[in-house]
């Protein structure tokens, strides 16, 4: 709901002030030929958490809109399923297996207008 989401925001937020110099903490180094350069060193964390920000106008898009899914998992059992019957058909070329999809989820569309 709306005031976890808020809650969530704020302790996200409270982590960046925590731990913002863990996340900026650069390594320096000296190339062979003399030139100096640096990199994070904590790529992966720093990674992971400005992925988390940057992602925040569309974290919580469902609660707003009640139709949307919370998450993707129905679109990756989809594509799972796509998977399968593209390798089902290892010798179709590059145009085939794009028309396979394209009118699966034609028909897959077709089926949820119906009722």
């Amino acid at each position: 709901n709306h005031d976890e989401k808020e809650i969530w925001i704020r302790w996200l937020f409270r982590f960046e002030d925590r731990y913002s110099d863990f996340i900026n903490q650069r390594t320096y180094a000296t190339t062979d030929d003399g030139k100096r350069t640096w990199w994070y060193t904590h790529r992966n964390v720093r990674k992971a958490f400005r992925h988390l920000r940057n992602s925040l106008d569309n974290m919580f898009l469902y609660l707003d809109h009640p139709g949307l899914s919370k998450d993707t998992n129905g679109l990756e059992a989809e594509f799972t399923y796509l998977k399968e019957r593209i390798g089902k058909h290892r010798g179709l070329n590059r145009e085939r297996k794009m028309n396979l999809v394209h009118w699966y989820f034609h028909f897959k569309s077709q089926e949820t207008k119906t009722p």
